[in-house]
């Protein structure tokens, strides 16, 4: 069949091992797997030699494709070219066509390539394999306008990509795969392990560039950046499965006499999100979530009331959505509308993460966290370069988010502001000099009452 040397590192090579590992039945051990490493880190040359694993069998439909038609003219064919010997392609022109763009095998098997800046264009035949180079930049549609493709046949689907924050790629692919779910698999890499690469000219660059962005396209890291809304104050704000008692001392029995609050966001080409909060002396905590698309309205209700539980909530609603205001009544929902200003809601929920007051459980509302990770500003600038009047979000995976802010605006109250601190913080100094501290505190604050003596007990 023809033998190519490489030049790879362990990651590269534990990839191509976990392609063609099988479970005990003789099927693929994992159907979902992501090659994610910094810039230059050899991602879409490892990525066409696992293109070249499943042509070597006879009669596959594999596709390559990646996010444009010029990224995979540049990159993907150039790398394919050098994964395939020559010898497995059929004679003369019908080995390779440019009008199909697709490889054809002597053993039979085709390889077709597809840019999928279109959503549509993934649409196609069934497939053995899947390969998308540049994840990162190719829109979640069209991953779900293939996956269908894959069903059929039990198809395999890699990425090889950089990270982009808390993206799609990172919920569909690398989130399952760092969970150990089954038939999911990941490796993740820094640029300078790629071996051909210099470190003194990745450190050139990174001296160069914005420190997150640097971590990002070098260590590979899933950062958020300032054009995320939220960015890194959801992070200290996640309860994780196991601690809920920290901020519902009563869990996992919730008192239903607890106020709560279930707000909602009506969708029919995007998703119907709803989301439920209780509000406890911590503040308000998120326990509930609910996202689905294309169903009667009292499909949704069913769900939202099997979320809501025994709670009592008060029910609210983006108040633009007039009639599903009315559709919710007929099914015995109640909902007020809510503010729906972006800005000024945006702005009332960092006020409640920046007081320390809302909070997320990770076992109750994973879907939220993810996107109120992702959550992010849209570019305000024109293509003419004129500035657009008002800010606006990216509005792609932005239902939970939107619940949130209904909540909070439809909630009467702010968070009280953390108290600030009298007098030197004793936190920040070491144990020995905080007690010494503390004690001419005490006695500088000692007074004996009236009808004692000194010897008496001590009033502070």
């Amino acid at each position: 069949m023809g033998t190519v040397s490489l030049l790879y590192h362990p990651a590269q090579e534990a990839f191509l091992n976990a392609l063609q590992q099988k479970n005990a039945g003789g099927e693929p051990a994992f159907n979902r797997l992501c090659l994610m490493s910094g810039r230059r880190g050899g991602k879409t040359v490892i990525g066409a030699y696992g293109i070249a694993l499943f042509a070597a069998k006879p009669n596959q439909v594999i596709w390559a494709t990646a996010p444009s038609f010029p990224k995979l003219h540049d990159y993907v064919l150039p790398a394919l070219r050098q994964a395939i010997p020559e010898d497995w392609l059929i004679p003369g022109k019908k080995g390779w066509s440019e009008n199909h763009q697709e490889f054809k095998l002597v053993n039979g098997t085709i390889i077709q390539c597809r840019s999928l800046d279109d959503p549509e264009r993934g649409r196609g035949p069934g497939l053995d394999a899947l390969w998308m180079d540049e994840a990162r930049d190719v829109p979640e549609q069209a991953w779900k306008t293939l996956l269908p493709a894959l069903v059929d046949k039990k198809g395999i689907a890699w990425v090889t990509t950089s990270p982009n924050g808390y993206d799609w790629v990172y919920r569909t692919f690398w989130k399952p795969a760092n969970e150990g779910r089954p038939g999911s698999w990941g490796v993740r890499y820094k640029s300078q392990e790629n071996p051909a690469l210099s470190k003194r000219e990745i450190d050139d660059a990174r001296a160069e560039l914005d420190p997150e962005f640097a971590r990002q396209e070098f260590d590979a890291e899933f950062v958020h950046f300032t054009g995320a809304v939220y960015g890194d104050k959801i992070d200290g704000q996640i309860i994780t499965a196991g601690n809920e008692r920290l901020v519902i001392p009563e869990w996992p029995n919730i008192h239903t006499t607890r106020p709560s609050l279930c707000t909602i966001d009506p969708g029919v080409d995007h998703p119907f999100g709803a989301a439920l909060a209780v509000m406890t002396e911590y503040g308000m905590v998120w326990t509930g979530e609910y996202l689905a698309r294309h169903l009667a309205i009292s499909d949704h209700v069913a769900a939202i009331k099997k979320m809501v539980g025994g709670f009592h909530p008060q029910y609210g609603y983006d108040r633009s959505a007039k009639q599903v205001q009315i559709e919710l009544a007929q099914h015995g929902i109640m909902a007020a509308p809510c503010e729906n200003a972006v800005e000024g809601g945006i702005r009332r929920v960092q006020s409640w993460l920046q007081s320390g007051k809302m909070w997320f459980l990770e076992s109750r509302v994973p879907m939220m966290i993810d996107q109120m990770r992702s959550y992010r500003w849209a570019n305000n600038v024109s293509l003419d370069g004129q500035r657009r009047i008002k800010e606006r979000v990216f509005k792609v995976d932005d239902e939970l988010p939107d619940c949130v802010r209904y909540c909070v605006q439809l909630w009467p109250e702010m968070p009280d502001a953390p108290k600030a601190v009298e007098g030197r913080d004793l936190s920040t100094l070491p144990e020995d000099v905080r007690w010494a501290v503390e004690r001419e505190r005490r006695a500088s604050a000692w007074v004996p009452a009236p009808e004692q003596g000194l010897g008496d007990f001590y009033q502070w």
